[in-house]
C-alpha cells in the first residue's frame, strides 16, 4: 500500500518533494531504490519514502 502525505499531498505551492508512505505486504522486502526511481520518473518530483512497518525497531 502507498499513501501520500505532507505538503505535496496538499498541492502546497512551496512543496519541494513528495512524501510517500509504503506498507509492504508481510514477509516481503520492497526494492526501495527502484520504487523511488520509478515514482520520481512518473511524478517528476523528488521522492521521500517512509516504511510504515518499521515503527519501534
Amino acid at each position: 500500500m502507498l499513501t501520500v502525505f505532507g505538503s505535496g499531498a496538499r498541492a502546497h505551492p512551496a512543496a519541494r518533494d513528495l512524501d510517500i508512505g509504503v506498507l509492504p505486504e508481510r514477509g516481503t522486502q520492497p526494492d526501495l531504490l527502484a520504487l523511488i526511481r520509478d515514482l520520481a520518473a512518473l511524478t517528476e518530483a523528488d521522492i521521500d519514502v517512509v516504511l510504515l512497518d518499521q515503527g519501534g525497531r
